[in-house]
């Protein structure tokens, strides 16, 4: 599936997540080489959005884990991960911590 539309971050974004983003573009280099690779625990998300931003991020990899300590976290359905997953991999590798069992139900 080609994702259609490409939606700027900024047309979901308050004036305070556009600061955040200013703030993040200047500090882009630091960002993906520490913070960008990770998704734990995995919330609910815009596919077509989370996507395109990790698309731009350029990251290596991305670790993928669920809530594992039970914070009762708004979760995406199975599908969706999956989903996630197949877009992620056009463009980066992507690792799964063994914590999903559970939304697989």
């Amino acid at each position: 599936m080609k994702l259609k539309n490409k939606r700027s971050v900024k047309d979901k974004m308050n004036k305070e997540d556009k600061k955040d983003l200013e703030i993040f573009k200047k500090n882009k280099k630091i960002i993906i080489e520490t913070l960008a690779k990770i998704i734990e625990p995995i919330m609910d998300f815009d596919l077509e959005l989370l996507a395109n931003w990790i698309e731009g991020v350029e990251p290596e990899f991305v670790n993928i884990g669920a809530d594992s300590k039970g914070n009762n976290l708004p979760e995406p359905s199975w599908d969706k991960i999956q989903s996630l997953i197949k877009e992620l991999e056009k463009f980066t590798k992507v690792n799964l911590k063994d914590n999903f069992e559970r939304l697989k139900s």
